[in-house]
């Protein structure tokens, strides 16, 4: 068996740092990296997210790196990190600017947190804590998200009864099907919602917490989400995610609703958790959920992906590009998470709430098998969107 097959199935924490980055209009992050680090971006702007403004094609990217090499990382280097900390707070458009460093900077032990002080001219500069080593993608989206709790200034506030913020959103696009889950999250939640953390809004959007008298702590910023109910003196609920119309009905004490029967044999690769309201859904359509595999951080390599996958005998496989390009099933496809190449949407479409519910068990209904089998991922969209070439900020 080749080694590539006992790759994880998950992703790496900087690339959820990204996605939460991408999910704020107007934050910008320097990463304290080489030039490859730029590429990541790319796996999400216009391949993953045709939305996205996390790339720019005249070069001034909501995400730069600060171009350290083998040779350099052995030397003072600060001034480097300094001058792109400067030139990212410079921008008009730029709300917060935000650091954090690949493990081979982080070593050099640079004090981020002083060069943000010195450099962004008053702006929020916010340190990213540099786990890479120990943490995977959905660590870091809550990373930002905590940074961001603890980082901004929430002062002058006129906090409410009826006045809630919905913390943890796991917004790893700023397409449609998301759009429309917010509309649901502001629907289910049966208040005045003033934050949703992320929306994809700006850095302002997000500082309209200190408004709430309310949180909703969401699995995706649970630790956030208690840091704003402690700064804020709100009170704190945690959720679980509305996927499927019997968590949805938790949200608003409704009966689910009814659905057609479908009898499924449902092989899952995603999030974990949506698993849980995965297996709610299969059952509520009279079909079982076989497996459920996490891609999340300590979840099974792909090795054992595909050892299920022979033994499960499923009639539906839903998960992200890279599962199917993986598994390559001859059965249904249900395009599910990221990344989606494959999939887009344009116009509102979620899959929270009660109309996700049935927009989700309608994709599933409507699933079609698979024409042909790829040995590898969908090719890239990102030629939809052209990009210059990386470079750092110039004056």
């Amino acid at each position: 068996m080749s080694s590539d097959l006992h790759a994880p199935l998950s992703f790496p924490y900087n690339l959820g740092v990204l996605l939460a980055v991408n999910a704020v209009s107007d934050a910008y992050l320097v990463l304290d990296g080489p030039g490859c680090s730029f590429y990541r971006g790319m796996m999400i702007h216009g391949r993953h997210d045709w939305a996205s403004t996390l790339l720019s094609a005249d070069g001034w990217h909501r995400f730069q790196f600060c171009g350290v090499s083998a040779d350099s990382i052995a030397s003072s280097y600060e001034g480097m990190v300094r001058d792109v900390i400067r030139r990212v707070a410079a921008l008009d458009h730029a709300g917060a600017v935000l650091a954090t460093s690949l493990p081979m900077c982080t070593v050099a032990g640079t004090d981020y947190s002083r060069l943000l002080k010195d450099e962004c001219g008053g702006k929020p500069g916010i340190v990213v804590p540099a786990k890479a080593l120990t943490g995977g993608w959905f660590e870091g989206y809550a990373a930002v998200l905590e940074s961001l709790a603890r980082g901004l200034d929430l002062s002058g506030g006129s906090p409410r009864p009826g006045r809630v913020a919905v913390v943890g959103y796991f917004m790893d696009r700023c397409e449609a099907d998301h759009r429309g889950n917010l509309v649901e999250l502001r629907r289910l939640s049966g208040m005045d919602v003033v934050s949703i953390w992320p929306s994809g809004g700006s850095v302002e959007g997000l500082k309209r917490v200190r408004d709430a008298s309310t949180i909703i702590s969401l699995p995706h910023g649970r630790k956030a989400a208690e840091v704003l109910a402690k700064r804020l003196k709100a009170r704190l609920v945690e959720m679980d995610l509305p996927f499927g119309a019997k968590r949805s009905a938790t949200w608003m004490g409704a009966q689910p609703m009814k659905a057609p029967q479908l009898g499924l044999r449902v092989f899952f690769v995603g999030d974990p958790h949506l698993a849980e309201g995965m297996k709610d859904i299969c059952e509520q359509t009279g079909s079982k959920l076989v497996a459920a595999l996490s891609t999340g951080f300590g979840g099974p390599d792909t090795a054992r992906a595909r050892d299920l996958w022979s033994r499960a005998k499923a009639d539906l496989l839903i998960g992200n590009s890279d599962a199917i390009a993986l598994l390559q099933p001859e059965c249904r496809v249900l395009e599910f998470g990221y990344p989606s190449i494959g999939r887009h949407c344009l116009r509102e479409e979620p899959y929270l709430g009660f109309e996700g519910a049935r927009a989700f068990i309608q994709r599933m209904a409507n699933a079609q098998p698979r024409t042909s089998r790829p040995k590898s991922a969908p090719p890239s969209d990102s030629t939809r969107f052209k990009c210059s070439s990386p470079r750092k900020l110039s004056p």
